[in-house]
């Protein structure tokens, strides 16, 4: 999944997502989680 730049998530669509992000396999949100993580800290 690639994310927008910039990209703002409302807490609405956060808590969607991260709903979403739990059906997934473990390797596939870990992956989402971490290029998440490196985008909002950049």
């Amino acid at each position: 999944m690639e994310l927008p730049e910039p990209f703002h998530l409302p807490v609405d669509h956060l808590t969607q997502l991260l709903a979403a992000l739990q059906a997934q396999p473990t390797v596939a949100r870990e992956r989402f989680l971490r290029q998440f993580v490196e985008a909002w800290l950049v």
